[in-house]
């Protein structure tokens, strides 16, 4: 009866040893986990960051070459504008100069008289 009790005690102690062994792989497995998905929350917000700095860099881009397209629009409205200024003023020129002509006609018919 003795060695009953005493071998009782000691399936108990193995049995209890071995559920405070499992419970702490137990609890040593999820602080694992619990550091993976830290680990996988850091991996996302910086993810997250990086396509949000990125969108804002191609942002950034998109409005410098909106710039450049304006200025090249612009300057194509300066040279449409001053060729037309241009062709205004030769216009003028042969005006002027037909002009003169017939002024010098005028001038060589009235000498002639």
């Amino acid at each position: 009866l003795v060695y009953m009790a005493v071998m009782t005690i000691r399936v108990v102690s193995v049995s209890v040893k071995l559920l405070v062994a499992v419970l702490a792989l137990d609890v040593a497995v999820v602080t694992v986990i619990v550091a993976l998905v830290s680990v996988e929350l850091v991996v996302v917000l910086v993810v997250a960051i990086t396509f949000a700095f990125a969108a804002l860099v191609l942002d950034v881009a998109f409005m410098a070459v909106r710039v450049v397209l304006v200025s090249v629009e612009v300057v194509a409205v300066l040279v449409v504008a001053l060729t037309v200024v241009t062709m205004l003023d030769l216009a003028v020129d042969t005006v002027l100069v037909v002009l003169v002509f017939v002024e010098l006609e005028a001038v060589l018919d009235v000498a002639e008289l």
